[in-house]
């Protein structure tokens, strides 16, 4: 056994978790009670993940069912050469009664634009700087997203615009400093991201790898914000070859009512 704990950080770098959490949100309508959100991020397709890795990954995600599907970008890595595979036929493999809606994070920005028009061709949404309404039974649900905090502007009045302030608001941002430096005054009640990879190693409180102006605050996974909850996925990728502490994940949030 003491011969193999050496090796233990490349097993875990390809040991994907499931987790499920349960956000409480404001004022859930009952329409919405138990209404579940997939979360996957960070695939740096084609640098480390396969296509066979991510889809099994991501199946991980669709055998639960979720209500909509969230993918919060970098989907893409930056050293992905322009003739990268597309990622489409996974992208395709997934449905969800409202849909696959995915936003770009840095390294999408930063990656051969050609690769980004590849997901474009995937029957998904791309959901920056606009708002989606989910509606069931008359009661409704709004489904927000930015581009990315490092490379995009960020207008959250225009992406909300039109949504009374009684509509609970779930926010895809792939960068979660957002939570800490909006001050505006719009609803959000929960944000979920990616971006840091979990740190790609804890130890004890410390991770080599965390690329926020906020230090760990956001390695956790669901963490109160300035204004509002965050949940951060620590991702998919094969973090520089290892991870500790840090498995990789996809994630089914289950929304629950509260005040």
């Amino acid at each position: 056994m003491a011969c193999a704990l050496p090796l233990y950080p490349f097993f875990e770098n390809s040991w994907v978790e499931l987790r499920r959490i349960t956000v409480p949100i404001k004022d859930l309508p009952p329409a919405f009670e138990g209404y579940k959100l997939g979360l996957a991020t960070d695939f740096h397709f084609p640098r480390r993940l396969t296509l066979d890795d991510l889809s099994a990954n991501l199946a991980l995600l669709a055998e639960e069912k979720p209500d909509v599907i969230c993918i919060a970008g970098d989907l893409y890595d930056m050293r992905g050469e322009k003739d990268a595979p597309s990622l489409a036929p996974v992208l395709n493999r997934l449905s969800a009664p409202d849909g696959v809606l995915v936003t770009r994070g840095n390294h999408d920005w930063a990656s051969p634009p050609e690769n980004w028009a590849k997901v474009l061709d995937a029957n998904v949404e791309v959901i920056e700087g606009i708002h989606k309404i989910v509606r069931r039974k008359g009661e409704v649900l709004c489904l927000a997203g930015i581009g990315d905090l490092w490379h995009d502007t960020i207008d959250l009045k225009s992406t909300l615009a039109g949504v009374p302030r009684s509509v609970p608001r779930i926010l895809l941002s792939h960068n979660p400093d957002f939570a800490e430096d909006y001050t505006g005054p719009e609803r959000l009640d929960l944000q979920l991201s990616g971006h840091l990879h979990g740190g790609q190693a804890n130890l004890f409180g410390f991770c080599p790898y965390v690329p926020s102006k906020y230090d760990n605050k956001f390695i956790p996974g669901l963490v109160q914000g300035k204004s509002h909850l965050v949940f951060t996925s620590r991702g998919l990728t094969r973090a520089a070859g290892v991870r500790l502490n840090a498995r990789p994940d996809v994630t089914l949030i289950t929304l629950t009512s509260f005040g």
